[in-house]
């Protein structure tokens, strides 16, 4: 009977020690991360839709660029026909001039005097034209330039956003090999906490069964 009294202090001391153990083990705290980080799909999907965005953009200006291109040709195109019409007029003015010069016959005179002045009314119209012509060659040729700086600006924007996400990308992962080392470490020394607490539980626990049994 005795033995049996014994037996059940025994066990009696070894569920207070291992419950002891338990309960100073589940104190340990847990380590939580507090550093919020975009996660790699969100990442992706936020630059493709940066990288997307620019590209719709150089695309409407490089489609712009092309439909000037096409303008400033045909512009260039009709400028040259308009300055050799000049020449030309100018040519027939100076000639109508010349001859009117020598003419003395009344009549003929003023024949010259009407060719002469609808000549100089067709070239200053074509002087109007011609003037017209340059301003839409000019003003191409400068939206042209300021939309291969806006290509350039949005390509660079697109190199930027580029590099940004993998800046973010590397320095998310050097956090989280940071937060590694350290967890390593945590768990490491509440490893060493627990084993040395397990082992108290179970002195506790001899020392609570010798009492009762004593």
């Amino acid at each position: 009977m005795t033995r049996l009294i014994n037996i059940v202090y025994l066990l009696l001391g070894s569920m207070i020690g291992y419950n002891a153990s338990t309960f100073l083990n589940g104190t340990g705290a847990v380590p939580v991360s507090t550093n919020k980080m975009e996660s790699p799909d969100k990442l992706q999907k936020e630059t493709i839709s940066i990288q997307q965005g620019l590209q719709e953009r150089i695309d409407a200006v490089n489609t712009e660029n092309a439909a000037l291109k096409i303008q400033v040709s045909k512009s260039g195109s009709a400028l040259s026909k308009a300055k050799r019409t000049n020449a030309q007029l100018e040519e027939k003015v100076n000639e109508l001039i010349a001859y009117g010069n020598e003419l003395s016959d009344t009549a003929q005179m003023l024949e010259n005097c009407d060719t002469l002045e609808q000549t100089i009314q067709v070239l200053m119209a074509n002087n109007t034209q011609k003037d017209s012509l340059y301003d839409r060659v000019i003003t191409g040729m400068e939206k042209q330039l300021i939309n291969k700086d806006t290509t350039l600006l949005m390509q660079q924007e697109q190199i930027q956003s580029l590099q940004l996400s993998f800046d973010e990308s590397i320095s998310q992962q050097t956090l989280l090999l940071e937060e590694n080392k350290q967890y390593k470490k945590t768990f490491r020394r509440q490893k060493i906490k627990n084993g040395l607490l397990s082992a108290g539980g179970l002195v506790l626990s001899g020392i609570i069964a010798y009492g009762l049994l004593r």
